[in-house]
């Protein structure tokens, strides 16, 4: 054990940021940018509200303080995630296992703390200490080898449940449904922002609803709204969308549905359920061995994005005549577009014997090749953002560390919710269990 792992036993000390800090600083200073070019374009009161600079320099400011805030420790008695807004502290007691997930072969590792009242994952490449160091400090002062234990599956789960959404992000869709108004108010946009504003707060009124569950079928209690019944043999149809709030899931029944967001407090856990008491034919897609998933949704989106942006920006040729300038404006951006669109792209084709990740970049392929063999298990993760499949496997090249595939809901083609429920069919093995829970 080296000396200065045994320096700092027993203490407290920062271990790392989150890695995500690392995108956020990016973030601010892009605010700071777009606040001073609000700022100019504020001169022009009925085109930009006069607090929109003011609100883009606090976002920013927000931002640059999380960004510096943030941060994990860790001491004998358990480990602390600091932000801006408090500290959220994870017991010794409370700790289940510790994973080591490792991408590719080469690249910096991430360690995965996993506790009963969350988990935590540190990126070895903003970590203060070696990834040696911090594993001697568990050793000693947590008596904790790497990796310790199996991470706990979920079985059947128990009929009787009661699921809700976060009350924080409830909140902040009202909040921004409520600015999108202000701000387009004494603009001639009111009317756009107006609608912009309905569409986020409609999501936002549907998850003030709450989720039970018991052994005859599902029950959605609106607020101001007659409570939803569904047995869960008269469950016909469940069908799964996207959406900028990642989608979810549509039951059917009959003429009546019930909407279920992917933001759904323990969303894995309802997934799991629902496949226990819903035929597996009732579920849309139906999903078989051989499988091609394209992961290129949110890539093509902004492509097409930059592309609309390149048009709007060449109407003003348009308009003073010079249609041969927009012309060829469009079909240099269209050529463009397509060179992107073939020649760069990502699709996991499943079999029986392996998963294999194919990315191509302008016509270079690059090919990751994960085994059957060394297929740990495949679990449901709800994120803010991404969410998705997170696939594990063995990495015989990196010793004890682990290999760790996402199926994004997000980027995929096909729902993850369907590629778990393939997987688990046909991958299954008494001793490698599907799990469905983060």
């Amino acid at each position: 054990m080296s000396a200065e792992s045994t320096s700092i036993a027993g203490s407290r000390f920062a271990v790392g940021a989150n890695p995500a800090s690392s995108l956020v600083v990016p973030l601010a200073l892009a605010s700071f940018v777009a606040c001073w070019r609000l700022w100019v374009l504020a001169s022009s009161p009925a085109t930009v509200p006069a607090a929109l600079p003011w609100a883009s320099a606090l976002l920013a400011g927000v931002l640059a303080l999380q960004a510096l805030r943030e941060r994990f420790e860790i001491d004998a008695e358990g480990m602390s995630h600091r932000t801006l807004f408090g500290v959220t502290r994870f017991a010794r007691k409370d700790f289940l296992s510790l994973e080591i997930v490792a991408d590719e072969a080469g690249k910096p590792r991430s360690f995965v703390f996993r506790f009963r009242t969350g988990a935590l994952c540190l990126d070895s490449a903003n970590l203060k200490l070696t990834g040696s160091q911090l594993l001697d400090y568990l050793r000693q002062s947590w008596g904790v080898e790497a990796p310790q234990g199996r991470v706990e599956t979920l079985g059947p789960v128990h009929p009787v449940q009661q699921f809700s959404y976060p009350r924080l992000l409830i909140h902040s869709l009202f909040a921004a449904a409520f600015l999108l108004v202000a701000f387009s108010l004494p603009t001639r946009f009111v009317f756009g922002g107006t609608v912009l504003a309905l569409l986020v707060s409609l999501p936002a009124w549907r998850m003030m609803a709450t989720l039970e569950t018991d052994e005859k079928g599902i029950t959605l209690n609106r607020w101001l709204r007659p409570a939803v019944r569904f047995r869960w043999v008269d469950i016909q149809r469940v069908r799964y969308w996207n959406s900028f709030l990642q989608g979810g899931v549509t039951l059917h029944c009959g003429d009546k549905r019930i909407r279920v967001y992917r933001m759904l407090l323990d969303y894995p856990r309802w997934n799991r359920l629902l496949h226990d008491q819903v035929p597996a034919s009732r579920f849309s897609p139906q999903l078989t061995l051989p499988l091609r998933v394209g992961m290129n949704r949110r890539q093509r989106l902004a492509i097409f994005l930059v592309y609309f942006s390149m048009l709007v920006s060449g109407i003003p040729w348009l308009v003073v005549g010079l249609v041969p300038i927009f012309a060829a404006l469009v079909a240099l951006g269209t050529a463009v577009v397509l060179f992107l669109l073939l020649g760069t792209g990502r699709v996991i084709e499943v079999d029986e014997n392996q998963i294999r990740d194919v990315q191509w970049v302008l016509g270079f392929q690059r090919v990751v090749t994960y085994n059957r063999a060394d297929f740990l298990d495949a679990r449901l993760g709800r994120h803010v953002f991404s969410g998705g499949l997170w696939i594990r496997f063995r990495s015989a090249a990196s010793g004890p560390s682990i290999r760790k595939l996402a199926i994004t809901h997000i980027d995929a083609n096909a729902p993850a919710e369907q590629v778990w429920a393939c997987l688990r069919k046909s991958w299954n093995h008494p001793a490698k269990s599907l799990a469905s829970s983060d």
